[in-house]
C-alpha cells in the first residue's frame, strides 16, 4: 500500500473466525461477489408477510457478511478498524484481543487467534 489517502475496501466474512479484505475494484469486477451483493440487497429490501415470521438466521445475517471498510494511514503504518458488526461475532475486543493476518490466495485474511490455534491441532503426518 502506498500513498497517504485512505483506501476503501470490504471485509468478506467467511465465518465467525475468518474474514478477507477485498478491494472495491474486486467487488466491482468479480461475478460471484456481485451476485452476493445482489442477494444482500434483495435481503435488505425483503419483507415478511407477518411480524410472527422470522427469517432463517444465516439469511437474515447475510448483510453482515460483506461490510465496507476504510484503511487509513497512521504515521508510517496503515490501520484498519474492524467494524463492530464483524468484531462482535469474532469476539474481538479493542486492546484485549489479537488477530492474525495471513496472506492466502492473493488476499489478506484476518483470523481469530482461536481458529489459528485450532489449525495447529492436526499433526503434520495427517496433513502430508
Amino acid at each position: 500500500m502506498t500513498g497517504v489517502q485512505a483506501l476503501d475496501g470490504w471485509l468478506l466474512v467467511g465465518s465467525a473466525d475468518r474474514c478477507r479484505i477485498l478491494s472495491s475494484s474486486e467487488l466491482d469486477s468479480d461475478p460471484e461477489l456481485q451476485k452476493l451483493q445482489s442477494n444482500i440487497t434483495d435481503e435488505i429490501n425483503a419483507s415478511n408477510d407477518s411480524v410472527l415470521d422470522f427469517r432463517e438466521a444465516s439469511i437474515a445475517a447475510l448483510p453482515l457478511r460483506l461490510v465496507p471498510i476504510e484503511i487509513n494511514r497512521y504515521g508510517s503504518r496503515w490501520r484498519l478498524v474492524i467494524p463492530q458488526v464483524v468484531a462482535v461475532p469474532m469476539r474481538i475486543h479493542p486492546a484485549q484481543s489479537d488477530v492474525a493476518a495471513l496472506f492466502l490466495d492473493g488476499h489478506i485474511e484476518l483470523w481469530t487467534i482461536e481458529i489459528l490455534r485450532a489449525a495447529f491441532d492436526h499433526s503434520l503426518s495427517q496433513l502430508v
